[in-house]
């Protein structure tokens, strides 16, 4: 689910429309053609607002996939789906504690069972070796080379300046795409014999986190597709 989205207050939370893994179904699709045919989301930000008027909406994608797959399988099929854990699948890295107004510091996971309420895992500090999948959101794309926000509206910068992300989960989660990248690199000059896709690595913006493959903010050394390479 897609908790740093949400509020205290909602109810329903929606699904993060990042990562879904399905069983595909006709007679589920054709169910999801008749909820969107028949229309029936309000809008607003309570549990009366969205899809069927239970509140599934309101949120970023809360009148599309966001809100819609969540009042599919928590109202319609609630029996039918498994919640992974979101610090380590599809991992954002973003907050989950709401920080303003009366609901100051209170989980954004709303209280569904007995002694739940505000028990919620901070992903922005979640460790990278428990990881299996990231979604680079409020951390930024590891290719656009991206640094830490001064002003508010950088949006092209990571959002720290109100505790959103960690700036050092960010930085490991960035570096670990680098680290792949050089892994497939590695494999693709074994298999070819091809020493340019290599070549690329001579960027020197912070190589502690972008390794050598930007030149500066925004300055990405793009990758070698296979079809550039030459074949030993």
């Amino acid at each position: 689910m897609d908790y740093p989205t949400s509020w205290p207050w909602k109810k329903e939370a929606p699904m993060q429309g990042g990562w879904l893994v399905i069983r595909p179904s006709q007679e589920a699709f054709d169910e999801y053609i008749e909820i969107v045919k028949e229309g029936n989301y309000t809008g607003g930000f309570n549990n009366q607002a969205g899809w069927g008027g239970l509140g599934y909406g309101g949120w970023i994608g809360g009148a599309a996939i966001q809100g819609i797959v969540a009042y599919f399988y928590g109202h319609f099929h609630s029996n039918t789906y498994v919640e992974l854990d979101i610090c380590q699948y599809n991992q954002v890295g973003a907050n989950v504690f709401w920080e303003r107004g009366e609901h100051k510091g209170k989980c954004k996971k709303y209280a569904r069972n007995s002694g739940e309420e505000y028990d919620c895992t901070d992903c922005r500090i979640t460790d990278m070796s428990l990881v299996k999948s990231v979604h680079y959101c409020g951390c930024k794309k590891p290719w656009t080379c991206p640094i830490a926000r001064t002003k508010k509206n950088e949006r092209h910068r990571i959002d720290v300046l109100d505790g959103f992300v960690n700036l050092t989960t960010c930085n490991a989660m960035h570096k670990k795409w680098f680290e792949l990248r050089r892994d497939y690199e590695d494999r693709m000059v074994h298999l070819t014999g091809d020493t340019s896709v290599v070549a690329t690595r001579r960027g020197t913006f912070h190589p502690e986190i972008f390794l050598d493959y930007c030149n500066g903010e925004g300055d990405y050394i793009p990758i070698a597709f296979p079809e550039q390479m030459h074949l030993k």
